[in-house]
Formats: structure tokens, sequence, C-alpha cells
């Protein structure tokens, strides 16, 4: 009768000890996604389950994953959006027929399309540019800063810009809505998520002519 007493206990811390690391695991570490719409087409597609990390590192080039909910002024509901970190705090972020430059670098994109980098994505020179464009909705103490993206702030872009709801329209995104980085564990080896985040690493392009060009350069 002793011994089965003790094999019971035995199964209830073991059972505690599940709960307690699933509860740690999925509210400190890791948290599931599905991404919702064609936003990130063609890296990542609509109803594609994720995981985004919440202590890794934000780069330029990341793919996050934050609350729409405080970020977006025209959603109410708790959804959340992924997107991909263009600029860091500090930096500023222009746009030239189809090339993006962040503090005058190019930026690599081929992640995506020529056509999305062209027509998808639009022309500015400045977020005040962007942030009075007619169907942009920035909030009013978001165009305090509009040279480069304020502390505890980034710029955000879908990379399917034709029809992505990002940052050229609703402003930077709040570093406290942000949930994590988008990661693609071992056992997803296979999968094109791995690929997702490796721009991350290679976000300018190496070249001597990694430059922004001069206001008449129209190529």
């Amino acid at each position: 009768m002793m011994q089965k007493i003790k094999d019971y206990k035995w199964y209830i811390i073991i059972v505690i000890a599940i709960v307690l690391f699933d509860f740690f695991f999925f509210n400190f570490v890791v948290k599931p996604i599905q991404v919702s719409g064609p936003s990130m087409n063609p890296n990542l597609h609509d109803k594609e389950k994720v995981w985004a990390f919440k202590s890794s590192q934000i780069k330029r080039g990341s793919v996050i994953v934050f609350f729409a909910k405080g970020t977006d002024p025209e959603q109410k509901d708790n959804l959340v959006y992924v997107k991909r970190v263009i600029g860091l705090p500090g930096d500023k972020v222009e746009s030239k027929n189809g090339k993006l430059f962040v503090n005058d670098k190019l930026v690599n994109q081929s992640y995506i399309s020529p056509d999305q980098r062209d027509a998808g994505t639009g022309n500015w020179s400045s977020f005040s540019e962007l942030s009075s464009k007619k169907d942009a909705t920035w909030k009013a103490n978001d165009k305090k800063n509009l040279d480069h993206v304020p502390q505890k702030s980034y710029f955000v872009l879908g990379d399917n810009r034709k029809v992505s709801n990002d940052s050229r329209y609703f402003g930077y995104v709040p570093e406290g809505k942000i949930i994590g980085v988008v990661k693609s564990p071992w056992f997803f080896f296979n999968s094109h998520r791995y690929e997702i985040n490796r721009y991350a690493d290679n976000f300018f392009v190496s070249s001597k002519d990694n430059r922004k060009p001069d206001v008449s350069d129209n190529n």
C-alpha cells in the first residue's frame, strides 16, 4: 500500500512538472501563431503555422509577430500581424523605384519579386511623406519624429507589398506590442520557413554601389 502511495505521488509530481514547463515555455519562450492573409506571400502563406520566439534579438530583416490592437488605429480586434522589420530605432527608411534604402544603404530584397519591390512598395523620401498620404492612419503622436524611427519602435513591411497593411499606413510598431521573432526550429529544416529570417544576416546589398542614388537617378 505504501509503495502505491509513493508511486501515486511521483505521478502527481511529473504532471505538475509538465504543466509548469508548458506554462513557462509557451508564455515566456515561444508562442504558436497562425498567419492570416496573403501579406507575407510568397514566404509565408495564409493559415500557415509559425512560432514566435519571445527573447530573440530583433534585427533588420527579421520577421516579427505583434499585436494589431494598439498598433494599427483601425484594428480593434485581438489579432496579430506578421511583418518584416525594415527599420530599427534611429533608422531612416526611403523607397525609390523599387529600391529600399536604410540610412542611405541599399537593402537586399531578393526574397520578393521585382514587381513586389517596384509597383508594390511605392516611393517616399520621408516618414512625413508617408503619413500625409490619404490612406495613412498614423496617429498624431506618431508624427513627432518623422526623419527617423523613434526609440523603442520599428518600421515594418509585408513581403507582399501590394496588399500588405503595414508601417506605410499605420506607422511604427511599438516595442511593447511585439510578441516575438518568427523562427524555424531545426526539425523544420526542409520547410521554406528555414529561409524567412536568413535575410536578417544579409540585409544590405554587398556592393560598391550600395548607396542612395541622386535625386535625378531614375534607374
